[in-house]
């Protein structure tokens, strides 16, 4: 409890420094240190992209060495800890199987370029079919689901379908800094460039609608809504 009061403490004057110097980048490296010793790499790397931000727009530099090597660190500390390897996952015995095929899915996993770890999944067989990932999605259960399984069985009929855990919920990481909609759109690239997809029919529902959309802007000749 003490350590723990004295790391709090250290981190609210370290906060106030910046307030007054916020080029002071030895003090984003302790904040870095003392938000992971805290457990909380998402604050930890989020420091860092603010040590960066502001260097680049005072200074026009990058953060030092000594910095952007923590910040290596911190990435790889967050893979080993979520270390997820990807797993055949079979509709529990419960659920009923479609007439015509029996379904497996199965779960794998990418990374984006911020380090935030994306589970996708496959089902079928086929051409592809990919669906943009929509709020609180979970591969898992959605398997399982009386709301997604007929649609998963629907689709992965003639296809392959694949389908993936937006960052922040399901079987991708939680723990993530950045949720903003480009985040989303990248994630969208990463799961299409880890499957290996080159053009492909892409369905939004809900949230992944405008994912969807905008994904088709930037790769016109790859998918189509």
């Amino acid at each position: 409890m003490q350590a723990a009061g004295a790391r709090e403490e250290a981190i609210a004057v370290a906060l106030r420094l910046l307030a007054i110097d916020p080029l002071q980048e030895e003090i984003d490296r302790a904040l870095m240190r003392l938000y992971s010793e805290q457990g909380q790499t998402a604050l930890a790397l989020r420091q860092y992209k603010r040590c960066e931000t502001i260097l680049r727009k005072e200074l026009d530099v990058e953060p030092d060495q000594e910095t952007r090597a923590l910040h290596q660190e911190l990435l790889r500390h967050r893979s080993r800890r979520k270390e997820v390897r990807g797993e055949e996952v079979v509709a529990p015995p419960s659920q009923p199987a479609a007439p015509s095929h029996q379904l497996r899915q199965t779960v794998r996993i990418c990374m984006a370029q911020d380090g935030a770890r994306i589970a996708y999944a496959h089902v079928g067989a086929g051409p592809p079919l990919v669906k943009a990932a929509n709020w609180l999605n979970h591969l898992e259960f959605d398997f399982a689901s009386p709301v997604w399984r007929h649609w998963i069985e629907a689709l992965s009929r003639d296809h392959l379908f694949l389908r993936y855990d937006e960052r922040g919920t399901g079987l991708s990481d939680w723990d993530v800094f950045d949720i903003s909609f480009d985040a989303f759109v990248r994630d969208l690239e990463t799961v299409v460039d880890a499957a290996g997809l080159e053009r492909f029919p892409l369905l939004g529902v809900s949230q992944g609608c405008a994912i969807s959309i905008a994904y088709a802007v930037r790769h016109p000749g790859g998918s189509v809504i």
